[in-house]
């Protein structure tokens, strides 16, 4: 309970983040419903970590861009939950 500001009374302020918290695997579904038909995020798996990076965009069997930032493609294309 926080006292209000606009009269003398005390009220329930809501005073939780408006942010949720999204896991990688939910931004990779997300970010791929938003990016052209045929593209996606992968996962790489094994030793192709060192080549790839963690998670690349693919189109079909090649690979467009490697060591992609999930967070900051989520957050171009509008579907990071900030």
């Amino acid at each position: 309970m926080r006292k209000s500001r606009f009269s003398g009374t005390t009220s329930m302020v809501r005073t939780t983040s408006l942010h949720s918290t999204v896991t990688e695997r939910a931004l990779i579904q997300r970010i791929n419903r938003a990016l052209p038909k045929g593209q996606a995020v992968k996962i790489a798996r094994g030793k192709k970590i060192e080549a790839r990076g963690l998670f690349y965009l693919a189109e079909g069997g090649a690979i467009l861009d490697g060591n992609v930032d999930i967070t900051k493609l989520g957050r171009e294309l509008g579907v990071d939950a900030r």
